[in-house]
């Protein structure tokens, strides 16, 4: 008898934890919801309309074009010209391809100030076209490789972009990176600062 009493208590306490353990899963479950509808929320405000103006900056002045289906030009097409040509081959822009990485602001103390965003996009099969004249030279060049002869002295670089260089270099491949870009929950202001050193040069220092 005392045996099927402690078998019986036993089985109610293996029932009670098993409950607790859903419980905890469903828990789990209704989470994850909340962060995909979170996240989700997030990648809408990121790919507001303001954005979409990066799509266009990028067609402009680069002439890689991040549409749906992908479309070229043969020739440099600025302002109306570039919203234009993507209406008439019935494409339209994918601002969902823009993961936003980084926010950097101006160091304070300097006469003009900016706040900028950047963002990643994975580019496949998207073909470049004739460059605008802003541009001297656009080229496709890994960040370890772009790193290295800014060393050289062969580029010249200025902060935020080393900084994004370095940032990119434990990625294997722009998947991986892109993945770690929307992964993020909060993407907070780079700031950097003005230091003067000892001997009275100024130099930036990342926080």
């Amino acid at each position: 008898w005392l045996n099927k009493s402690i078998e019986r208590a036993q089985r109610r306490v293996e029932q009670h934890n098993f409950s607790i353990r859903k419980r905890t899963l469903e828990y789990d479950d209704v989470m994850n919801k909340q962060r995909e509808i979170i996240y989700g929320f997030r990648s809408r405000l990121v790919c507001a309309p303001d954005v979409r103006s990066h799509l266009f900056e990028v067609a402009e002045e680069v002439g890689l074009f991040l549409t749906d289906p992908g479309v070229t030009a043969d020739i440099v097409l600025e302002g109306r010209d570039v919203h234009e040509h993507v209406r008439r081959s019935g494409a339209s822009w994918t601002p969902e391809r823009l993961s936003y990485l980084s926010n950097w602001v101006t160091p304070a103390g300097l006469p003009k100030r900016f706040d900028t965003r950047f963002y990643l996009a994975v580019v496949v099969d998207e073909v470049i076209g004739p460059i605008s004249t802003e541009l001297e030279v656009v080229e496709w060049m890994a960040p370890r490789a772009a790193l290295e002869r800014y060393e050289t002295g062969e580029l010249q670089l200025i902060t935020p972009t080393i900084a994004h260089l370095r940032m990119l270099l434990p990625f294997s491949s722009a998947a991986d990176a892109d993945a770690h870009a929307r992964s993020q929950e909060r993407v907070d202001p780079v700031q950097p600062r003005l230091v003067r050193r000892e001997d009275g040069e100024i130099e930036v220092e990342i926080p």
